[in-house]
């Protein structure tokens, strides 16, 4: 399955379904912060993976895929594309309340519990997975 870098035209589709399927957009959110970013795109926007990084770390901050195998392939590239920029660890921050049963099946582990991460009592696992 083809993986590549989102293109200028997409921009949109890729915001608009992060608000229609998670109502907020890391996209638009990233932006405003000093973060470097790209949008992973699986072939005809069968998914995407929306990964950031500084110079001490790397993290996948969303996915979106269709089914299970597209969901695998974008992990595959973002764990690609943090060792083209010589990241030993990827990291992902998941809502508690969300299944990670298949990340940690791909090889992450739990680093942390981030407390009040997304507001007043919402907490986040913190996820790594070493390369």
């Amino acid at each position: 399955m083809l993986v590549r870098e989102m293109l200028d035209d997409e921009v949109e589709d890729v915001i608009l379904t992060e608000y229609e399927k998670f109502g907020n957009s890391i996209f638009a959110e990233l932006s405003m912060t000093d973060f470097k970013k790209k949008v992973l795109v699986a072939e005809k926007l069968k998914g995407f993976a929306i990964v950031f990084w500084n110079d001490e770390e790397f993290y996948i901050g969303r996915i979106f895929a269709e089914n299970s195998e597209v969901e695998k392939t974008l992990l595959e590239k973002c764990i690609v594309e943090a060792s083209k920029m010589n990241f030993k660890e990827v990291l992902i921050e998941v809502p508690v309340e969300e299944d990670i049963t298949k990340l940690l099946a791909f090889g992450f582990i739990v680093k942390e519990i981030v407390k009040h991460r997304y507001g007043i009592c919402k907490h986040a696992f913190k996820l790594s997975y070493q390369i």
